[in-house]
């Protein structure tokens, strides 16, 4: 809703607007352009497999979808 603030930079990123590194994965079903998962964990809780799914993103959704 605000034109004057919105931009997109194709092809590439704009690194002044993350922080952090970039991080690379390798596409593993083109369907959805989905990676491959490994696991899952919660702040203090046991890290579960999650290997045999996996994981899109998706930097439009805001809800986490699984079986």
């Amino acid at each position: 809703n605000n034109p004057d603030l919105s931009y997109m930079t194709i092809p590439g990123y704009e690194q002044s607007a993350f922080n952090g590194a970039m991080q690379f994965h390798n596409v593993a079903e083109q369907k959805y352009w989905s990676l491959q998962f490994t696991s899952m964990q919660q702040s203090g809780k046991d890290k579960i497999d999650m290997s045999r799914y996996y994981a899109v993103i998706d930097s439009g959704t805001s809800i986490i979808v699984g079986p």
